[in-house]
C-alpha cells in the first residue's frame, strides 16, 4: 500500500510541471486576444535608444518626472528605466497576468523601489499625469492610443517615444532607424504646445 502510494504521489508531482506550464500559456493567449499582441520584448539596441532620448529630455528640467510604459509586457523596458533614472517615477501599465506578476517580482527582488506595475488597460487610464510615455505596440495599439491621446487637454505637455511603430497622423520630432536585426525605427513625438503666459511673454 505504502508503494503505491508513493508511484502514484510521483505520478502526480510529474503533472504538476505541465499543468503550470498549461496554465501559464493560457493566461498569455488570454492576454493577447485581449490585447491583440502577445508581449514580446522590444531590442536591447531599441532601449539604450529610448535612455539616450530620455537623457537629453531630462538635461532640460530639473523636475522629477513620472514615466508611464504603455503595455510593459515582460519589464524589461521599465527595469532599465528604473535604474537609469532613480529620481522619476516608472510606472507599467500590463493586462496578462503572467507578465504583470513576473516583473512585480522581478522589480521587487531588483529593490527598484522607484518603478510600479499595475495590471491594467493602459487605454482606460488617465495617462495625462505622465511627463513621458512610452510603448511598443501594434499598428491597431498605435491608432487606439492616438485617439487615448487626442482627450488630452493640449495645454498639457508630454513626450512620446514609440518602438517599432509611428503615431498615426502626427509629426514625430525625431526618428531614428536602428541596426538591430528588425532594423527597429524609434520615435519621439511633442505632444500638447506651449502654455503662453497671459501677457503674451
Amino acid at each position: 500500500m505504502d508503494q503505491l502510494f508513493v508511484e502514484l504521489s510521483g505520478q502526480y508531482l510529474s503533472i504538476i510541471p505541465v499543468l503550470l506550464v498549461i496554465i501559464a500559456l493560457m493566461s498569455i493567449l488570454i492576454g493577447t486576444l485581449r490585447t491583440g499582441i502577445s508581449p514580446m520584448p522590444s531590442s536591447r539596441k531599441a532601449h539604450r535608444q529610448v535612455v539616450r532620448l530620455l537623457r537629453q529630455s531630462n538635461a532640460l528640467t530639473s523636475s522629477k518626472r513620472q514615466l508611464i510604459d504603455c503595455g510593459s509586457g515582460w519589464g524589461n523596458l521599465a527595469f532599465k528605466l528604473a535604474r537609469h533614472f532613480p529620481e522619476d517615477k516608472i510606472v507599467g501599465f500590463e493586462l496578462s497576468r503572467l507578465p504583470w506578476l513576473f516583473s512585480t517580482l522581478a522589480a521587487r527582488v531588483m529593490g527598484l523601489k522607484n518603478l510600479y506595475f499595475i495590471r491594467a488597460d493602459f487605454l482606460k487610464q488617465d495617462l495625462s499625469t505622465a511627463d513621458v510615455l512610452v510603448c511598443y505596440l501594434h499598428p491597431e495599439g498605435m491608432q487606439k492610443l492616438n485617439h487615448k491621446l487626442t482627450s488630452v487637454p493640449s495645454e498639457y505637455q508630454q513626450q512620446l517615444i514609440s518602438i517599432y511603430f509611428a503615431l498615426p497622423g502626427r509629426q514625430p520630432q525625431s526618428q531614428e532607424q536602428l541596426t538591430d536585426l528588425y532594423r527597429t525605427k524609434v520615435y519621439q513625438y511633442q505632444l500638447g504646445r506651449p502654455v503662453t503666459s497671459s501677457n503674451g511673454d
